[in-house]
């Protein structure tokens, strides 16, 4: 059995981020993942061996899906109070607890 070891900093990326990415790799190939020394440690394991290009081209693909799930982390904390607020304003305007309070005390 062949395998690629992917190395990641856990100050660059989140826990969060890599098991998400290694669910979506997890269909086709035979993960063990692992935390050591601050880095994340992701192992891919295959009955196939692995070229050298499909090796460089399996981390290029892995890190970017990993990036990316750290990136929406990232824009979804800082934008959860105004999307909060939003919500809040849009649902003031509808009159849903009038119409609530009305149905439930008529």
């Amino acid at each position: 059995m062949t395998s690629i070891r992917i190395k990641v900093s856990e100050e660059v990326v989140c826990k969060t981020a890599i098991i998400k990415t290694i669910y979506w790799f997890s269909k086709d190939y035979l993960i063990d993942y692992r935390t050591e020394n601050g880095q994340h440690i992701i192992i891919v394991d295959s009955s196939d061996s692995f070229s050298e290009s499909f090796r460089f081209e399996f981390e290029k693909e892995f890190r970017s899906r990993a990036y990316d799930y750290e990136l929406r982390r990232i824009i979804d904390e800082e934008t959860k109070e105004v999307k909060t607020l939003l919500l809040a304003k849009t649902l003031s305007q509808l009159n849903i607890y009038d119409d609530l309070s009305s149905k439930i005390w008529d």
